[in-house]
This record gives C-alpha cells, sequence and structure tokens, in this order.
C-alpha cells in the first residue's frame, strides 16, 4: 500500500471530495447558485421546493448547522412574483396582461399548495390576497362599454380555465355575467341616443355582435341560463329599435315642414309622410319570416297601422301640410327612372329625395337589419 501511494491518493481524494464540512459548503454553494438561477416564469415554485426540501433535510442531518434557512426561499418567491406582475400591468391596457397573468397565477396558486404543506399559514393567506381571482375583478372593474368588449369578457373565461381557481372558477364565472348585463346596457343606452337621426341606424348593429359573442361563450361554457339570457336580450334590442320608431312615426310633423325643399330627410321629426312610410315597410318586410311574426306580431300590427295613418288620416290634415304638391306626391304617387333608381315626384314635375333604404338586410344601415339579424340567428338556433 505505500508503495502505491494509496495515502497521497486518499489525502487528493479528500481534498477533491472532501469530508462533512467540505460536503455541506459544496450543497450550500449548489443551493447559493440554484437560488440565483431560478426561472422567472412557469416552474419557479417546483425549483424552490425542491431547494427547501434539500435545505431542510441537510440542516436536519447535520443538526444546528444548517446549510441554509427554510425562510430563504420566501423573499425570492415574491421578488419573482412581483416581477412576473409587474411584467403583466405593462401592457395593462391590452388582454395580453390576463394572457401574460395566467402562468402567474397557477405558480401563485402552487405556491399557496406549498405554503400550507409546509406549516407556512401566513404565506398561504399572502397568495389567496394576491390570488388571479382578485386581479379578475379587478380587470373586469377596468372594462368599459366600448364594442368588442363580450369578446374581451370571452378572453377572461378562456384564461380562468386555464388557471386553478378550484372553488373561486363559480365566483368569477358569476361577476363575469353580471359585468356583461352591465356593460351591454351601457352600451345600448349610449347608441339608442344616437339614433335620433335615420342615418344613425348602423349604430345599433354593434349591439348585435356583442349579444351574439355572448351568446358563443354562454354556449361554450354551457351555461343554459345566459343562453337563454342572450337571445332575450337580443330580442329587447329589436324590440326596442322598432318601438321607438313606432313612437317616432305617430308623432304629427311639424306643420311648417317643407319637405320639397328638404334634400336629405335625416331628422325624424323632419321626415315626409312618403319617407316615413318607406321606412315602416322596410321593416315590415320581414313580417313573412315565421320567427319575425312569432315574436314581434303586435308590433307589426302598429307599423302596418302607422303607414296607413301616414298615407291617410296624417295627410287629409291640410293645415298641417299647406304644400298640396306635398299631399299630391303621396296620394298619386309618380315615379322617375334616373340613375340613382327610381325617384318620386310631383305634380309639378319636383324630383324629391326618398329615404335611402339599402338593397339588402345585410346593410346596417338597413332599418330592418337587427331584426333580421335575430330571425336569422333564432332559425339558427332552431336547427
Amino acid at each position: 500500500i505505500e508503495d502505491s501511494n494509496f495515502q497521497t491518493f486518499l489525502r487528493v481524494l479528500s481534498l477533491l471530495v472532501g469530508g462533512e464540512a467540505t460536503q455541506e459548503h459544496l450543497i450550500k454553494k449548489q443551493i447559493e447558485v440554484s437560488l440565483e438561477n431560478i426561472p422567472c416564469g412557469t416552474g419557479m415554485v417546483d425549483v424552490l421546493e425542491t431547494i427547501h426540501t434539500r435545505s431542510v433535510g441537510l440542516a436536519g442531518g447535520v443538526g444546528s448547522n444548517g446549510i441554509a434557512s427554510t425562510n430563504d426561499v420566501r423573499p425570492i418567491f415574491w421578488k419573482l412574483y412581483s416581477k412576473l406582475y409587474d411584467r403583466c400591468f405593462a401592457e395593462r391596457d391590452s388582454l395580453k396582461a390576463l394572457e401574460g397573468f395566467v402562468p402567474v397565477a397557477n405558480e401563485l396558486a402552487k405556491y399557496k399548495v406549498f405554503a400550507l404543506s409546509v406549516g407556512w399559514e401566513d404565506e398561504a393567506e399572502l397568495a389567496v390576497d394576491k390570488s388571479f381571482e382578485k386581479f379578475v375583478h379587478e380587470y373586469l372593474e377596468s372594462m368599459n362599454h366600448n364594442p368588442g368588449f363580450a369578446e374581451e369578457l370571452s378572453a377572461v373565461y378562456g384564461c380562468v380555465k386555464e388557471t386553478s381557481l378550484g372553488e373561486g372558477e363559480s365566483s368569477v364565472f358569476s361577476t363575469l355575467q353580471e359585468y356583461f348585463k352591465r356593460l351591454y346596457q351601457e352600451l345600448k343606452e349610449e347608441r339608442f341616443k344616437l339614433f335620433t337621426r335615420t342615418d344613425k341606424v348602423h349604430e345599433l348593429s354593434v349591439l348585435v355582435d356583442e349579444v351574439v359573442e355572448y351568446h358563443k361563450l354562454a354556449k361554450e361554457a354551457g351555461w343554459k341560463d345566459q343562453e337563454t339570457c342572450a337571445k332575450e336580450t337580443f330580442r329587447g334590442a329589436v324590440l326596442e329599435q322598432i318601438r321607438t320608431i313606432c313612437v317616432k312615426a305617430s308623432q304629427p310633423s311639424p306643420s311648417t315642414t317643407n319637405y320639397n325643399t328638404m334634400a336629405w330627410e335625416t331628422d325624424f321629426e323632419s321626415l315626409s309622410p312618403v319617407n316615413w312610410t318607406r321606412l315602416l315597410r322596410s321593416v315590415l318586410l320581414l313580417r313573412y319570416q315565421r320567427q319575425f311574426c312569432v315574436d314581434f306580431g303586435n308590433d307589426i300590427v302598429w307599423m302596418e297601422q302607422l303607414v296607413d295613418c301616414k298615407i291617410t288620416r296624417e295627410l287629409q290634415r291640410n293645415h298641417k301640410y299647406p304644400h298640396q304638391s306635398d299631399m299630391r306626391a303621396c296620394h298619386s304617387l309618380q315615379l322617375q327612372n334616373t340613375e340613382s333608381g327610381l325617384l318620386p315626384q310631383d305634380a309639378n314635375g319636383y324630383v324629391q329625395q326618398p329615404l335611402v333604404i339599402p338593397e339588402s338586410f345585410h346593410d346596417s344601415k338597413h332599418f330592418g337589419h337587427l331584426a333580421w339579424r335575430y330571425c336569422e340567428f333564432m332559425e339558427g338556433e332552431s336547427k
């Protein structure tokens, strides 16, 4: 053994591998390096848990000379969490903020479980306080009723489904449903305030877009009650448009209105009887659709009665319409074929500007657009 220099080998081996103290030092360095290089993102809690387990295990094996305090991982986790959280809020005004928070939320949920397993109840409570559920509520609170909010709510739903909220899911989903109702109501009030002119009818089409998108979400999520709610909301928007038109059509026109001098009638109050009948009948084109008759039968009757009033009773009040040519143009409608299509003319050959009605219901400027989309939507649901 002496001739083989085995003792020298043992000294070199002891230097390289070390005894207990050297081993402690090496493992401590390994842990310190690991702590400094924890990935800021998915998997960071797994690394912290491994480091904590190694630290506790080794500390128990060597008595009071623990190589690392078990508290070390706590500030490191919150430092990493804050970094990820700030990264999300750097794009707070976009969905990327919420989508980016999903991995953070999952790590937070894992940290809560880990904290409870090692008896850190204060850490678990802190994790709950900073939970994804709270973040979602804050995000929803910051939303406004600009068109596209239903699609944004769908994205919120998708993010929540990717996280591990457990019992918190039902609370978030309930809040999400309430926010749709609130945002939709705000948007509806805004759009119907704009619907004071005939050239603003297209402003109402965004209501349909929001309802259809929300119905799609409700269907995906399995919210049967919300599917029904979306359909009723859709019908309500159409009903309000029709009844707004009927109320305006029922008001007597000012006796000072000279329709022949109006090249372009945009205010409901200034519509001539001819154009009122065109407007009402553009909606009544749908009365041959079964769904329209089922859901708006009573309103169809009112619109037809208003058409009759506009071309008979109202026109017979000569003192309200002093221009006899206006009456003759309605009682004996004469049409002239022009490059712009058929245009009405009065007894003196004056071509009147009619209310422009788009050819197709697809056009959001058509007064029957909302009702047509509702009928198409309901028929699609019944298949």
